[in-house]
């Protein structure tokens, strides 16, 4: 129940955050540029309701965060031995928050009802164009590193307050004391025991599982587990 609610309240925040995002900038690249009271009045004063448009941004991402929390919070899947990709939900938020920005932006400017005030074609423009790469270039980067790093950490017993221990550490030189208190250095003896080699193996079946090592990896380490037998 805890996962099916997670993810549906968590999907359902970030998705309605990225409309309303989406509809400011829409709203926001008709009206144009303009400024309204004291020292910054210009020729141009802004209609009605364009605080409250520039209000909605802030708290559609601050939302969004609220979705991604939940939606990072659902854990397994009933049924499922596999942990939840952790990059996944950062993926939807930065595809969602960028491309549908660069979607408003372009059709603000090329859409069948667009009018664009002073300066928002060219802001429009410039805006569009800029967010579709930086969309893919972030949602490829959390698509591929993402379970690669959360997977090797965990194959090593590193959790997120180790790594703030390591982190203060850093500056104190004490990282390598640090590294062997959380990690633990390998007894020689046990190295070629059969159980160790039999846990390296289920360690690396599980990181094949996860995604973080590939097939051929998995088979490297598998192979070298097995010649230290």
């Amino acid at each position: 129940m805890r996962y099916f609610a997670c993810t549906l309240i968590g999907l359902a925040l970030i998705v309605a955050s990225c409309v309303a995002i989406a509809y400011s900038v829409y709203q926001l690249l008709q009206i144009g540029t303009c400024a309204s009271g004291g020292p910054y009045q210009v020729a141009r004063e802004c209609p009605d309701g364009t605080e409250r448009l520039g209000l909605v941004i802030p708290v559609a991402v601050m939302t969004m965060l609220i979705g991604l929390g939940l939606y990072a919070a659902r854990g397994r899947a009933p049924g499922s031995d596999r942990d939840p990709r952790p990059g996944m939900g950062l993926v939807i938020m930065w595809c969602g928050l960028f491309f549908g920005i660069a979607f408003a932006s372009f059709w603000g400017v090329w859409g069948p009802d667009a009018a664009p005030g002073p300066g928002g074609k060219l802001g429009g423009l410039i805006i569009g164009f800029l967010f579709v790469p930086m969309g893919i270039g972030g949602a490829l980067m959390f698509w591929f590193m993402g379970p690669s790093t959360a997977g090797g950490l965990k194959s090593v017993g590193i959790g997120a307050g180790d790594l703030w221990k390591m982190t203060r550490a850093a500056g104190s030189g004490e990282v390598g004391r640090m590294m062997d208190a959380t990690i633990g250095t390998p007894a020689t003896g046990t190295a070629a025991g059969g159980g160790d080699a039999v846990s390296e193996i289920e360690r690396a079946d599980r990181l094949r599982r996860e995604g973080a090592i590939t097939d051929a990896e998995f088979e490297r380490l598998k192979k070298e587990a097995l010649n230290r037998l």
